[in-house]
């Protein structure tokens, strides 16, 4: 009897209650991390815009003070110059006059602090004789005063002797004779006393007189050192301006020397025995004290939601920032219009040299790349219902006007 052995199958069908259980809770492990990474996860947002490093006081135009010809010049652009270093001999006419003014200047200079010294030893006299002549006054009052206590004493008196008299020559005792030299004596005495009094009037008058008379003193004297100051201030200065001309001049020529150090930039006069105005740029000089920004230009879509105080990522050109690194920055000026298709902003830039094999290189003018501003910080989940949002805002229908709302209304109302 043959028995024939079903075969029993390699491999099985169904995976161990294990497997499926293990997997089952490994999709939904992944499935709430995923959640929980698109709810706690922020991803910075960010406006994107190009900038440019300039100079914070821009370039510094050398110009001609003169009419004159260009009589040497050695220069080319991108040239590096010191501080005071020659850079245009310029032959003018003009500059013969320049001494001359500037020998009269000296003397008005001189003429105004003489005036200046004199009227304050005027006023310094005016001052003591006024002290003196007020020590003067207060002891003639005091002495008039103390007369007049006297004249008071001696004037009671006589009046008691006069009355006296008068009552024994009513007794028949004295002769009238005697009475009325008494009485006479009383007027003499009366008529002093009223001559002292009025010399205190006019000692108290003359003494208020000093007083306004130095108030009139000071008031003049301070006014006319005024208009002296300001004529020596205006001469200084236009001293000054003159003596700048006539220590760069040499005789008809005018040397025209570097305001700072930096670079030659932009070179407008290159020739010799070129005819340059007064006022015309030479040249611009960009001067290596100068501090360095970032101007940003920022797109449309930008502008309404950056703010000064944001902080602002650098990626430099010159310096790519996955060898050298991010950069950063600081926005200290939006403005408030525009006149092309971008605004521009200023950001204050935190480093101006940058590290390369161990040696700092400074930025210059001029550097640019993409500047990122961080404006905000969103979930990936916000930014996964952006697609909702952006079809909801577009299947919004705008509001009814107020005239058709009123005339369905007023329809529904009608019986």
């Amino acid at each position: 009897m043959n028995h024939k052995s079903s075969p029993s199958p390699f491999l099985t069908s169904d995976p161990p209650h294990w497997a499926a259980r293990g997997l089952s809770y490994l999709l939904m492990l992944i499935f709430v991390s995923l959640v929980a990474a698109a709810v706690l996860i922020d991803i910075p947002e960010t406006i994107s815009a190009p900038f440019v490093l300039a100079q914070r006081l821009g370039t510094d135009p050398v110009r001609a003070l003169r009419h004159g010809i260009i009589q040497q010049v050695d220069l080319v652009e991108g040239q590096t110059v010191k501080q005071g270093e020659t850079l245009f001999i310029i032959r003018s006419e003009q500059t013969g006059d320049q001494s001359a003014d500037l020998r009269s200047l000296e003397n008005q200079l001189r003429a105004a602090n003489e005036g200046l010294r004199l009227a304050s030893e005027k006023y310094r006299s005016q001052q003591l004789a006024a002290v003196e002549e007020r020590r003067r006054l207060q002891g003639q009052i005091e002495h008039l005063d103390r007369m007049t206590g006297l004249k008071n004493d001696e004037l009671k008196m006589a009046s008691e002797v006069a009355e006296s008299y008068d009552q024994l020559r009513r007794e028949g005792l004295a002769g009238g004779t005697i009475v009325k030299d008494k009485q006479t004596e009383v007027s003499r005495l009366n008529g002093q006393l009223e001559q002292i009094k009025n010399d205190q009037r006019d000692a108290r008058a003359a003494l208020e007189k000093i007083g306004n008379d130095e108030e009139l003193q000071q008031n003049e004297h301070h006014e006319r050192e005024r208009i002296l100051r300001e004529e020596i201030e205006k001469t200084k200065i236009l001293i000054s301006t003159r003596g700048q001309w006539v220590s760069q001049n040499q005789g008809n020529q005018i040397t025209v020397t570097a305001p700072c150090s930096g670079t030659i930039l932009r070179l407008h006069v290159k020739a010799k025995a070129t005819i340059i105005n007064a006022g015309e740029t030479l040249l611009e000089l960009s001067c290596s004290q100068e501090k360095l920004h970032a101007e940003l230009q920022i797109p449309q879509n930008g502008v309404g939601r950056i703010k000064v105080g944001q902080g602002v990522k650098l990626l430099y050109e010159s310096f790519p920032y996955q060898q050298f690194g991010v950069k950063f920055a600081s926005l200290r000026w939006i403005s408030p219009t525009t006149s092309t298709t971008d605004f521009r902003a200023i950001a204050e830039i935190e480093e101006e040299s940058i590290n390369v094999l161990g040696q700092p290189t400074p930025l210059k003018a001029g550097m640019g790349g993409r500047a990122e501003v961080v404006i905000a910080k969103r979930s990936v989940l916000s930014i996964a219902l952006d697609p909702i949002r952006q079809l909801r805002e577009n299947m919004a229908s705008p509001p009814e006007p107020a005239a058709s709302r009123t005339s369905v209304t007023e329809k529904k109302g009608t019986p």
